[in-house]
């Protein structure tokens, strides 16, 4: 006899590479003309920008620029000065397969950079970074959901799942006039800028994905170039995007990640002639996940009242969608720096963070470091540049997870303020937002194929309608009714009783 199942799929998101590259820097350049001669170097950094990215058949292609940011103090005056220099750079990641509908997620972070005035105005920069590639592609797997015939027992559980829907991507840019505000001078030249990218919140709709988020710019720029004097301007640009993702309803759950590839920001004169604008632009890449959640039935074990069965099993493993993590903290530490006494602080920023995790009986435990970049005056009113790294730790007791949740932390420092409490010293509070998706991950044994012999039948007393059992507490009458060569409903309907697990030692009657 052969049984025909009847199958369903389950589908999630598929990483068909995951991989890293390093990319060198070496290069040397003069400094334009219309930078001054270099008295001291302060602070080099490399911010590597991806231009473009784009799948062709098994291969991915990328291409960018190394953003080289120089940070010094001119031999004249000893003010700050800044330079900027661009290289560009390309790759190609071999994924080992062509997926028909693929998105890719990429991570850049700065392994080390070695800097080097070799003249007043000859700069030989050492350094490389780490280019992180993600693959992403929808993906099934088939479950035995249910078999129809009559001699055929199936034991079923329902499971819940979050079904893998769609994954969509959008590159998109965007772009603002920034007015200096009235009362403050005139910009003569940029030192530093910085974007953030912000979700406030998303609503699926039918195919789509509508995101609503914020850019929160700062520049540090120079003010009178002769005397260095300098202002900072904070800007927070609001923008709506749409997310082309097939597969997504309006009741479904989604997981949404925002980076900023690239930004740019320019001095601009307003109709009268005054440089009290910035022009900023920027290139963003949202990328969606999109589940829907049902329950399934999985077959657990199945027997047949009439004939020997052959049982097939196989693992499966089974992710939900339980929540998403969206925590904002303030951390606060206090920074040494050593003999550099402080007069003023010109910026305070972050430049590199690090983040994890850990579960107790208490909730999440999120932990880290990030490295804090100061722009300060001495006591003599000279420049001086320090960094220092400092831990972060903070807790999340409204989760109380079982073991089998795995989370993917995604962390910006939004903001940085701090306190002079001493000569040396820094009182530094670090405002963090945290976003994750929180899958919990359970494996199931389940049946997956069915083999029967019609020349091999089951032992089954048939001298009488009834037999006793004398069952112990905790017997499942599933294994009862397998011994028995009958079915669970019918040896819970002869003794009226709902449970499928014996609850106290008791007498059964045994329909045959």
């Amino acid at each position: 006899m052969e049984y025909t199942p009847i199958k369903e799929n389950i589908f999630f998101n598929s990483v068909i590479f995951d991989g890293c590259q390093e990319q060198p820097i070496d290069l040397d350049f003069n400094l334009p003309d219309y930078c001054p001669d270099i008295q001291k170097l302060l602070k080099c950094q490399i911010t590597p920008k991806i231009n473009s990215k784009a799948i062709s058949g098994d291969r991915l292609d990328i291409d960018g620029t190394a953003h080289i940011m120089l940070l010094y103090l001119d031999a004249e005056r000893k003010r700050v000065r800044c330079c900027e220099h661009t290289s560009p750079f390309s790759t190609s990641v071999n994924i080992k397969s062509s997926p028909t509908n693929a998105v890719a997620t990429t991570t850049i972070k700065t392994e080390y950079v070695n800097c080097r005035a070799v003249t007043s105005r000859r700069i030989d920069i050492h350094g490389a970074f780490s280019l992180c590639v993600k693959v992403f592609t929808k993906d099934s797997f088939e479950i035995v959901s249910d078999i129809n015939n009559d001699d055929l027992q199936l034991k079923k559980i329902p499971v819940n799942v979050s079904n893998f829907s769609g994954l969509g991507q959008s590159i998109f840019v965007v772009n603002e006039t920034i007015d200096i505000a009235n009362g403050s001078n005139n910009a003569e030249g940029l030192l530093r800028t910085d974007a953030k990218a912000i979700i406030n919140d998303f609503t699926p709709i039918s195919n789509k994905l509508m995101i609503k988020g914020d850019i929160v710019v700062k520049i540090l720029y120079l003010t009178n170039v002769d005397n260095g004097d300098t202002e900072i301007i904070e800007h927070t640009i609001p923008f709506s995007q749409v997310v082309d993702t097939d597969g997504i309803t309006e009741t479904s759950s989604a997981c949404v990640s925002l980076d900023i590839l690239t930004h740019n920001v320019r001095i601009k004169s307003d109709m009268s002639g005054d440089d009290n604008l910035f022009e900023f632009d920027a290139k963003l890449c949202a990328t969606v996940f999109s589940y829907n959640d049902t329950e399934i039935n999985i077959i657990d074990d199945a027997y047949s009242t009439v004939y020997e069965l052959d049982v097939n099993y196989k693992q499966i493993n089974i992710n939900q969608l339980i929540d998403t993590l969206n925590e904002t903290f303030i951390d606060k530490g206090e920074i040494q720096l050593g003999d550099n006494n402080i007069s003023k602080i010109i910026d305070i920023w972050n430049d590199n963070l690090s983040i994890n995790y850990s579960q107790d009986n208490e909730g999440i435990n999120i932990f880290g470091k990030l490295n804090v970049c100061i722009l300060a005056y001495d006591n003599e009113n000279t420049p001086f540049y320090a960094e220092r790294s400092a831990d972060f730790n903070h807790q999340v007791t409204k989760y109380q997870l079982p073991d089998n949740i795995t989370a993917n932390l995604s962390a910006t420092v939004t903001s940085i303020s701090y306190r002079i409490i001493g000569d040396n010293s820094l009182e530094v509070k670090a405002e963090l937002k945290v976003t994750a998706p929180l899958f919990k991950s359970n494996t199931h044994k389940t049946v997956n194929e069915i083999a029967t012999n019609q020349d091999k039948e089951r032992c089954k007393d048939t001298n009488a309608a009834l037999n006793l059992y004398y069952a112990d507490k905790n017997e499942r009458i599933w294994d009862i009714a397998k011994e028995y060569c009958t079915s669970v409903e019918a040896i819970k309907s002869e003794n009226d009783i709902s449970d499928d697990i014996i609850t106290s030692r008791c007498m059964l009657l045994i329909p045959m």
